[in-house]
């Protein structure tokens, strides 16, 4: 993978990934409560728990996180990865429950899956500027679910 930004402020990319797995178990579950398909709405169901589980990961580590950042406590929505995931993978998630632009469950699914690669992007740019051993490990998980909840949603497509 190509690197994107020359740097990343850790405590920084460890509130947008909070809220980009926030902003994707809500939509999972939007989703869900409007299938009357049992085994898509489970399937949904799961992929909401594996977004909360990605949040409250990067939660903790967000706690754990030291530096200038983290004494202040917020992104700075001027920076370019704050724009780029703003962009690219939250927005487009909110639009879709406001603007009626998504009109059929496929749709609905296929914005999920455009939007997990792009966040699968995003965490793998995380990895390249991950400085930890322990810390690489654990977004390794993160990425290795993130990957199978796409295979997961490709697989609700063909039902």
């Amino acid at each position: 993978m190509n690197q994107k930004f020359k740097e990343i402020d850790m405590y920084e990319a460890l509130c947008l990934a909070v809220s980009i797995d926030e902003e994707r178990s809500e939509y999972f579950e939007n989703l869900a409560e409007a299938t009357e398909n049992k085994r898509v709405k489970n399937e949904l169901q799961f992929l909401r728990d594996e977004e909360r589980k990605n949040a409250e990961y990067f939660a903790q580590r967000l706690e754990n996180e030291e530096g200038s950042e983290a004494e202040t406590g917020s992104c700075d929505p001027e920076r370019l990865l704050h724009q780029w995931v703003e962009k690219e993978i939250i927005l487009p998630f909110q639009n879709a429950r406001t603007d009626g632009s998504v009109s059929s469950s496929l749709e609905a699914l296929r914005l999920g899956a455009d939007l997990q690669r792009k966040t699968i992007e995003f965490y793998n740019e995380l990895l390249l500027h991950e400085k930890g051993d322990k810390e690489k490990e654990e977004l390794k998980k993160v990425l290795s679910r993130e990957e199978q909840n796409l295979k997961k949603l490709n697989i609700i497509m063909s039902y």
